[in-house]
């Protein structure tokens, strides 16, 4: 496990003072990164023409973080099989109190061909007896939306600074798109309680996305009812799907 210190700065919060979900999946991504080194199973660590790319992600968020808060940001490789690897974490506060809980899938893919590269033995040498998860898998199958008039849209270009160091778009920005695009009447009155984001297709620069949103049928959480929403990340010159998000709402 690796344990990353993360200082909110002001200019990383919105409106309302709190740090928005994207930014606290950025502390996620850099923890996770030292934490391969560690494995030796960094960027600098795989076989050559290799990459980690997020395939799925899982989040929980808890509570609200504001400016000046301490963050430490717990990251580990829970398992691996052929083809993904699985990654824990959880943000706590300076009380130790638990802000937002993530699973993520990842898969190595050649640079040059876009292909999935096979998990290294090594790595799955490493897939601990008894797995420590700190959510139960949830991977909600979109209904056919295929003629389906959306509840709101959300157009989109791609900028430079969207892209990262495989060039193409950073994972956390699909995150700040999908809640970007949930209609104002659920964003301002409700709270997000859960996202699960799959990723279908890389985005470059200059890329035209559409975000299509549609309703879910309720969800029940418990005691709890919320509303659920579909996010369809769609790009214009192709139509090709590129994410799909679910998201629950409180």
């Amino acid at each position: 496990m690796t344990s990353e210190q993360f200082r909110i700065r002001n200019y990383e919060t919105g409106p309302d003072g709190a740090v928005p979900l994207h930014t606290l999946c950025d502390y996620f991504q850099e923890a996770a990164g030292l934490d391969a080194l560690k494995l030796a199973f960094g960027a600098g660590d795989l076989v050559s023409g290799a990459t980690w790319v997020l395939a799925r992600m899982q989040l929980a968020p808890l509570a609200k973080v504001t400016a000046g808060s301490m963050l430490t940001v717990h990251t580990w490789h829970s398992f691996s099989d052929k083809l993904f690897s699985r990654r824990e974490f959880y943000i706590t506060n300076e009380k130790n109190e638990t802000v937002l809980k993530g699973s993520s899938w990842w898969v190595l893919i050649d640079i040059k061909t876009r292909r999935i590269v096979r998990v290294a033995q090594k790595l799955l040498d490493l897939n601990p007896a008894t797995p420590e998860f700190v959510l139960d898998e949830h991977n909600p199958k979109a209904p056919d939306f295929t003629g389906a008039e959306p509840l709101a849209t959300l157009p989109i270009l791609v900028r430079d600074e969207d892209i990262d160091t495989n060039a193409h778009v950073n994972n956390t920005h699909f995150t700040a798109w999908a809640i970007e695009s949930a209609p104002r009447e659920i964003a301002t009155t409700r709270t997000l309680k859960q996202l699960v984001i799959t990723f279908k297709g890389e985005c470059h620069a200059k890329d035209r996305l559409t975000m299509f949103v549609h309703t879910s049928p309720p969800v029940s959480a418990g005691a709890q009812t919320g509303v659920a929403l579909w996010h369809l990340l769609v790009r214009e010159n192709d139509g090709k799907e590129c994410a799909r998000v679910h998201t629950r709402w409180e």
